[in-house]
């Protein structure tokens, strides 16, 4: 459990660092996330729209395995997991947010 937590976080904040140097990576020929969703025949809003929904399942994801973790040990990767998406502009289902 904890280590699918940690998997889901990691790939969530890939995704999201992904997004914030997207067009960098992409004028510089650096792959990324966006530029595979761009090579889906997806254009660019659609690229990055569905990254952040990729980031934000991820993120709900790596919360629902860290609060199964025994004895409230997984409390601190809930609360990177709220920061992360309050930083990236999405949003955790209520449930998560009071875990």
């Amino acid at each position: 459990m904890a280590s699918a937590a940690g998997q889901s976080f990691a790939v969530a904040y890939q995704i999201i660092d992904d997004i914030a140097d997207a067009e960098s990576d992409l004028s510089h020929g650096q792959n990324n996330i966006i530029a595979v969703l761009l090579g889906q025949k997806l254009d660019y809003h659609e690229s990055i729209k569905r990254a952040r929904g990729l980031a934000q399942s991820n993120l709900l994801q790596a919360c629902t395995h860290a609060r199964w973790l025994p004895g409230g040990s997984g409390l601190g990767l809930v609360d990177l997991c709220q920061q992360l998406s309050d930083a990236a502009s999405l949003s955790l289902s209520e449930e998560v947010q009071a875990a």
